[in-house]
């Protein structure tokens, strides 16, 4: 068995096989949310501080964003599948670092308040567009590039690079000041604009992506494409599965601060709770180099089911004690069943998306946020009709059921089967039609 050592040795011999262009994608990926996150989580403070927002307005404003990503992402993946991936991506970013240059002109045009609040909401809404173009496209031109085998790989990369990117941004962005300086802004737009471009040129010469048989050649209208998303129920079952699991998921950044506020003290458990979202920024990417080839040597119903099953224990070893050990135990177990959880819903997804209409599947397969926008309302109901314990028995029963969802019929478990076990039956077939009429039954 390989050491920690040798185990991120061969991880790293094994990273070289992506093509250049999935290099530029995932790279990318973990400087934009890098960028991002140096200013959203300090929107709310910028609003009410600079921008003369109550409360509740700013609330409202920073729900546009991720409301637009959740509700369009369907229809922008479409979009992208009629007018080019690759120029959807290009578009998506330049409209980004247009909106987040937009914003730090804003910070600086001491405007009336009202008025200011009103580009904020406009240029959020141009954020939030770009996003759902980018990331339903993006994801469609990383399947088109790999073959299956490599796709897993590429999925949980990118997984890690947006954990990355969102770890570190909100340190540069508090160093860099937001509410008094604009830097972090236009910081974010340069950023943005010099990535559209590095796209735009690795792009350049990508070829179209081949057909499947039976698979459409021409674009289907957004009718026909709403129609077939619809009847699919397995992509309905992964949605189902995604909302549920992203409801339990959400607590960790909403209610477990409540909790350990709670049971340790305001100053103490601010402390112990950023602690503990470094642990779980520490251990994604820790799991990732553990584990990966244990959790790709599963079928995706497998493993998921097993995430499902450590996130839930995870959950349930919160109720144990208050002390941080405990806490830091619970965390990375929940972190384990997080990193087996979220790449398998994407390698599921490829999976059941038909090659000409992986972007609309990829933007259909958005509204699986809308458990993370339910979430804060449903665990701040559950602590102010019980207590904060409730939370983590909520979690570990939710991802029970987003397991039931996943894995409950065997239309999915087919879908989801690994690609080995695809090459174990054609190597089979082959060896068959090599053999004598009377041995074949035998091989079969």
């Amino acid at each position: 068995m390989l050491n920690p050592l040798q185990s991120l040795q061969k991880k790293l011999q094994d990273l070289p096989r992506l093509t250049p262009l999935v290099w530029t994608l995932i790279i990318g990926t973990a400087v934009q949310h890098f960028a991002l996150f140096m200013c959203f989580p300090f929107f709310a403070i910028f609003l009410t501080r600079n921008l003369g927002a109550t409360p509740m307005r700013a609330g409202l404003l920073l729900m546009i964003a991720p409301l637009i990503v959740t509700f369009g992402s369907f229809f922008c993946g479409h979009l992208a599948d009629r007018i080019g991936r690759p120029q959807a991506m290009v578009s998506a970013m330049f409209i980004f670092a247009l909106s987040y240059g937009g914003l730090a002109l804003l910070a600086g045009a001491h405007l009336e308040a009202n008025h200011s609040q009103l580009f904020f909401g406009l240029l959020e809404t141009m954020a939030g567009f770009s996003s759902a173009l980018y990331q339903p496209s993006s994801m469609a031109v990383i399947a088109d590039e790999l073959a299956a085998p490599q796709r897993a790989k590429a999925f949980r990369l990118r997984y890690s690079a947006i954990n990355v990117g969102s770890a570190l941004g909100p340190a540069i962005g508090a160093q860099l000041g937001l509410n008094s300086s604009s830097s972090a802004l236009w910081l974010t737009s340069g950023m943005s604009f010099i990535f559209g471009l590095l796209i735009w040129r690795a792009l350049r010469n990508l070829p179209a992506p081949a057909v499947e048989v039976g698979t459409a050649k021409s674009p289907v209208s957004i009718g026909a494409a709403i129609q077939q998303v619809g009847r699919d129920r397995r992509l309905a079952c992964l949605v189902a599965a995604g909302i549920v699991f992203n409801l339990a998921y959400i607590q960790l950044e909403c209610s477990l601060s409540q909790h350990v506020i709670g049971t340790s003290g305001y100053e103490a458990g601010l402390v112990m709770y950023s602690r503990l979202l470094s642990t779980n920024g520490l251990c994604v990417l820790l799991f990732q180099i553990l584990f990966s080839k244990w959790i790709d040597a599963m079928p995706c119903a497998q493993a998921y089911r097993r995430g499902c099953w450590l996130f839930g224990a995870g959950a349930l070893l919160f109720l144990a004690g208050s002390s941080f050990a405990v806490a830091m135990i619970a965390m990375a177990l929940v972190t384990l069943g997080e990193v087996m959880i979220f790449p398998v819903g994407s390698i599921a997804l490829d999976r059941l998306a038909p090659v000409a209409q992986r972007a609309t599947y990829y933007g259909a397969a958005s509204f699986r946020q809308l458990g993370t926008a339910l979430g804060p309302a449903l665990g701040g109901w559950v602590i102010a009709s019980s207590s904060s314990n409730w939370i983590f028995v909520m979690m570990a029963g939710l991802a029970g059921v987003s397991y039931f969802f996943f894995g409950g019929t065997t239309e999915i478990e087919s879908v989801t089967a690994p690609v080995r076990l695809e090459r174990r039956v054609s190597k089979r077939r082959t060896l068959s039609r090599s053999l004598p009429e009377s041995d074949r039954r035998a091989v079969g």
